[in-house]
């Protein structure tokens, strides 16, 4: 498995309780309606909410309690939430910047 989740969240009108893994080459999407998770599902994973109890692992290692920038995954947000002044490619390829790779394979990457 290349990821395994399981995340529980607790908020006043709900419980976000769930467990699932995805294999190498696998395509997965998460829908559902308004309120249902999906973006505290990807938070959550992202580690911009922490999730007690849970545990993800990623690539075999456990990366729930890794700060954000440690985790080596990035989120992209389907709005200009995070950096209004970026292009879609210049967003795309923030993190890849962060972890040093050299413009070339930035655009490769991208």
């Amino acid at each position: 498995m290349i990821l395994q989740c399981s995340l529980q969240a607790t908020y006043p009108d709900f419980t976000l309780d769930l467990a699932f893994s995805v294999k190498e080459g696998d395509l997965v999407c998460i829908i559902g309606p308004s309120g249902c998770g999906k973006s505290t599902t990807l938070s959550m994973i992202a580690g911009l909410i922490h999730a007690e109890p849970g545990s993800i692992i990623l690539g075999g290692e456990d990366i729930s309690q890794k700060e954000v920038h440690k985790r080596k995954i990035a989120m992209v947000f389907q709005d200009y939430s995070l950096f209004p002044h970026m292009n879609v490619e210049q967003n795309i390829a923030y993190p890849l910047k962060n972890l040093k790779l050299k413009k070339r394979q930035r655009s490769q990457t991208v």
